[in-house]
């Protein structure tokens, strides 16, 4: 599957869930968030409430900051963060959707500035945790 798909778009990522360990990258359990960093490339697919898609009456929407807190997280253990969004049925998204996307959209400002393009730091040359003081 991942070379049919590389052979009609090149630059399409194929998900490490497809099985095998055939994937351009792996994922990580549902909303998985690991202790440290990672090695390769990993998402952690994610939901902003408790349900996957929209579901009516779930409305029990993480915090603005806590969504920030964990991209700035999971951005500085190499991992991306795949947030699960779903329209209604009429095709729009709820506030608390729209609150996180204008939070952490693309434009640059606020505190999406610091979070765009950043990665894991370097890997520590004396073992996992070590600092020089």
């Amino acid at each position: 599957l991942r070379e049919l798909v590389h052979q009609f778009q090149p630059e399409c990522l194929v998900s490490g869930r497809v099985g095998h360990d055939v994937g351009d990258y792996g994922s990580l359990g549902d909303n998985q968030i690991p202790v440290g960093r990672v090695t390769g490339d990993w998402e952690t697919p994610a939901t902003l409430n408790d349900t996957w898609g929209y579901r009516k009456n779930d409305h029990n929407w993480k915090p603005v900051k806590d969504l920030l807190y964990l991209l700035v997280d999971l951005a500085s253990k190499g991992v991306n963060y795949m947030l699960n969004v779903g329209p209604t049925a009429r095709g729009e998204f709820e506030e608390s959707q729209q609150k996180f996307g204008a939070a952490a959209g693309p434009e640059p400002a606020g505190p999406r500035r610091s979070a765009r393009g950043a990665g894991a730091p370097p890997q520590p040359e004396r073992g996992a945790g070590a600092q020089r003081l």
